[in-house]
């Protein structure tokens, strides 16, 4: 048995076992991903900032899903999705916000909405793809606005 450590964690492998390495190459490759998401919402922060709105919330969570960022600009929420790519192997960012991902940011729009005094601002869905390399300084970014109704 071998131990592993990578960025204070602690990996077990079996040499010789293909299955658990594996198992290891596939925690790593999480790691990375969760890193890459990281920093592509901070990404995202910082130009929603840029763009005059104040960051209320990241990663609001409900039993329906998750909003990675809630923001405000000019009286109005923005509850923006943030989908990061290094590279196009996995499909493009706009084609990973499927129907079931929308209407789960809907569920937990009107959840954070409830939370609200009256009377609730104006608010809007958003989707905001980064394309880039993890670390990169200057990263492609698109912002679509107000990405409408969802059916039921």
């Amino acid at each position: 048995m071998k131990q592993l450590i990578d960025n204070s964690r602690t990996c077990w492998f079996y040499a010789g076992a293909p299955g658990r390495v594996r198992v290891y190459y596939a925690m790593m490759a999480h790691g990375y991903r969760k890193q890459l998401g990281d920093w592509g919402e901070q990404v995202a922060c910082a130009y929603l900032e840029e763009q005059g709105c104040a960051i209320l919330a990241r990663k609001f969570r409900t039993r329906e899903g998750e909003v990675d960022i809630i923001a405000a600009r000019d009286k109005a929420l923005l509850f923006v999705e943030v989908k990061t790519r290094g590279s196009d192997a996995f499909g493009l960012g706009e084609d990973a916000l499927t129907p079931k991902k929308l209407k789960s940011l809907l569920l937990c729009s009107q959840a954070y909405l409830e939370k609200l005094p009256e009377p609730q601002p104006d608010w809007q869905i958003d989707l905001i793809v980064v394309e880039g390399k993890l670390g990169q300084t200057r990263p492609n970014l698109l912002h679509y606005q107000n990405l409408g109704e969802v059916s039921q």
